[in-house]
């Protein structure tokens, strides 16, 4: 981690259920995303909505892929739209694992909040700033930091990690909720589907041995969900890191980028954009 950062979530979280819906059906075109965002909030300020709301708190969330007229769903978009499209309850369950995977990536809230019954909203900030000052970083100010916790917060208890009252906070029963898919999923069921889905976009390239990342990530994930398992990006790249590169039957080999990127694969200190399996022998 080179420097953890409080996402920055501008937009409401009553919005993100159908956010997300709007970014799965029309994220490869710009114009009529913009459109369809802008609809939502009943709004033409397109600087103010969609490039100062919207866009920012998708990215933030990990949801998106590319920048500008490219940006599209990303493999947990497109699991998130699945998810709410089976119900809220599932919905918001995995927009929990999400956010608790941002957190522990970032100043993990969540494990301050566990042995607490009930936690005070200047006690998370104080814990933030003071994490900040212990790393040798220039803190946020009080007043930002409280509104990006506060912020924050808010998502986390539209997913039912945590439940708040009065700017106080405590863990949710729904946190539990958030690691059931993670304790299920073995290294050999993975290697089978990620073969798999690998097979099946190789020949749609026309026989190009090296895959993207990211196209595999969303494969492998929609093959997961199917048997009602939600694979996350993060899962992702801990379980293919898990697999060896030399095996009995076939050998991986992974592609650095030609050019910046975003979503990369990162693997003992090197960042990859694609990955080929070979058949031995």
């Amino acid at each position: 981690m080179d420097h953890p950062e409080i996402p920055v979530l501008k937009m409401p979280p009553k919005y993100i259920c159908k956010a997300t819906q709007i970014l799965y059906q029309y994220g490869e075109n710009r114009s009529e995303l913009r459109e369809h965002v802008l609809s939502m909030f009943d709004s033409a300020d397109e600087k103010s909505v969609f490039r100062g709301m919207y866009v920012p708190t998708m990215r933030a969330l990990r949801l998106t892929l590319g920048f500008g007229q490219e940006i599209r769903c990303s493999s947990n978009g497109r699991l998130l739209f699945d998810a709410y499209s089976k119900s809220t309850d599932e919905g918001k369950r995995v927009l929990g694992k999400l956010l608790v995977e941002i957190d522990e990536d970032n100043y993990n809230i969540v494990y301050f909040l566990k042995n607490r019954l009930v936690t005070e909203h200047k006690s998370i900030v104080k814990f933030i700033t003071s994490k900040d000052a212990s790393l040798g970083l220039i803190p946020l100010s009080d007043t930002v930091a409280s509104e990006r916790v506060r912020k924050f917060m808010r998502y986390l208890t539209e997913g039912r990690v945590v439940k708040q009252a009065d700017l106080k906070y405590a863990l949710d029963e729904g946190y539990q909720q958030t690691k059931v898919d993670t304790d299920v999923i073995k290294v050999p069921e993975f290697w089978d589907i990620l073969l798999s889905c690998y097979n099946i976009i190789e020949k749609m390239k026309a026989g190009f041995p090296s895959v993207p990342i990211y196209q595999l990530r969303n494969e492998v994930s929609k093959q997961f969900y199917q048997r009602g398992i939600a694979l996350t990006e993060r899962e992702f790249d801990s379980l293919i890191a898990r697999l060896p590169r030399i095996q009995s039957d076939y050998i991986l080999k992974f592609s650095r980028p030609m050019m910046e990127s975003e979503k990369l694969l990162h693997l003992g200190g090197e960042v990859y954009s694609g990955m080929a399996i070979f058949k031995r022998g």
